[in-house]
């Protein structure tokens, strides 16, 4: 798995449920961000590496693009968060 590859998806599948359409928290989403943190985030620097391939080699490469784009999901999920919980507090339901 790579970070570029599990980055932009948890980006836009946040954008898209912080829109008022939906009130789903993104489970998944936050799964493959722990992964990628918890895998692939360098622990001395904190950057991420490219990739893991699947016999468990972690690749020393690490791209700018990488983490800048983790930065992006962890606040996109983390808005997700706060439309959540303001969603709950001000009793806001949703149409199905």
């Amino acid at each position: 798995m790579n970070t570029c590859s599990n980055a932009p998806p948890l980006c836009s599948l946040s954008n898209y449920l912080i829109q008022p359409r939906t009130a789903l928290i993104s489970t998944g989403g936050v799964r493959i961000y722990n992964w990628t943190k918890n895998n692939l985030q360098n622990s001395t620097d904190y950057l991420y590496f490219d990739n893991k391939s699947l016999s468990g080699k972690i690749s020393s490469t690490k791209y700018t693009y990488n983490s800048g784009q983790m930065l992006q999901a962890a606040v996109m999920l983390y808005k997700l968060k706060l439309w959540n919980g303001i969603r709950d507090k001000i009793g806001y339901s949703l149409k199905t």
